[in-house]
């Protein structure tokens, strides 16, 4: 199929699904596309969902945390991508700013939006969020947004960067290659050796991974604020970062959609936290396969960013384990 047409055929992909959404009044779907590490295209199209672990437990009125128990659709696309960077995504609905920054974060280059979205549910109700924050977030990190026509084939611009304009992260991830094989050990030195970088207030992660020839690595990371967005607008703190919407990025967010961008795949048993996650990022690691455990800081158990009825409810669902080292 021809570049020009890969948008249209791939919104259709989007709108088709978008009424299989569970979700009883917002019904939103996605598709992503884009070429994997051996150069194979792919599309993969998602809609707003509960996670498959979370209807098993939850009812879908029940909130994790202060969180809703669904998944958005653009960011379960990209848990579900091989990799992300450089790859564009369609989507029926404007964008929320937590969406735009997994944008962001998953190195994606551009967004097509389907213009009867502009008339639908979140336009409604968020299109002041869209406008003056998703919108910010996606042009500050140079990344291109078009309004799909699809009726009529035409893909026109809403947002285009200025030629050649793509900032680089101003803190990006340590990404280590490991000639060992995991253990509890290679991982403490790891975390121990992170606990020497940020101070006491620094959201940071600390994870093993493996890249698609079976490598080991390990991935460090912390908070910071959304690729482009500096200066005028502070870094959250921590204890903010729960607050529904703002420009900071946190670190288990970071870690899963840092993960597709490079292509490796986080070992469950291997992810350490220095707080304890919002229910939002808790919501999208139950996104991904397998049941992770997470580590935490004994000595700081009580240093959080969130209520820690996200985690307690998931730890008792027997989805998540939580360990204090």
């Amino acid at each position: 199929m021809h570049d020009d047409l890969l948008p249209i055929a791939a919104m259709e992909r989007a709108v088709d699904i978008v009424l299989s959404s569970p979700h009883p009044t917002s019904k939103v779907s996605a598709a992503l596309f884009g070429r994997d590490l051996n150069g194979d295209d792919y599309i993969i199209a998602r809609t707003n969902r509960w996670p498959e672990r979370i209807e098993q437990c939850f009812t879908q009125d029940e909130r994790i945390g202060n969180s809703s128990g669904t998944i958005h659709a653009e960011t379960a696309c990209i848990l579900a991508a091989p990799y992300t960077k450089d790859a564009s995504i369609c989507v029926t609905d404007p964008f929320c700013p937590n969406c735009a920054k997994n944008i962001v974060e998953a190195g994606i280059k551009a967004v097509y939006i389907d213009h009867k979205g502009f008339i639908k549910d979140f336009a409604a109700r968020r299109g002041h969020d869209f406008e003056n924050m998703s919108l910010k977030i996606v042009e500050r990190a140079g990344i291109a947004i078009f309004e799909v026509i699809r009726k009529d084939k035409i893909i026109q611009p809403i947002q285009i960067p200025k030629e050649g304009y793509r900032p680089k992260s101003d803190n990006p991830p340590t990404i280590k290659p490991l000639e060992q094989s995991p253990s509890m050990a290679l991982f403490l030195n790891e975390v121990n050796a992170a606990k020497n970088i940020y101070d006491a207030d620094t959201p940071f992660c600390v994870a093993l991974s493996e890249d698609r020839h079976g490598a080991l690595y390990s991935i460090t990371l912390s908070a910071h604020l959304s690729r482009g967005i500096k200066g005028s607008e502070p870094e959250a703190p921590a204890h903010q970062l729960e607050q529904k919407y703002n420009y900071t990025i946190p670190p288990l967010n970071r870690l899963m959609i840092g993960a597709h961008k490079y292509g490796h795949r986080v070992l469950d048993d291997y992810i350490y936290l220095s707080h304890i996650p919002s229910g939002r990022e808790l919501i999208n690691l139950m996104g991904e396969e397998g049941q992770q455990t997470l580590y935490f800081d004994k000595s700081k158990n009580m240093t959080k960013y969130s209520s820690p009825k996200a985690l307690m409810q998931l730890t008792q669902a027997g989805l998540v384990k939580a360990e204090y080292i």
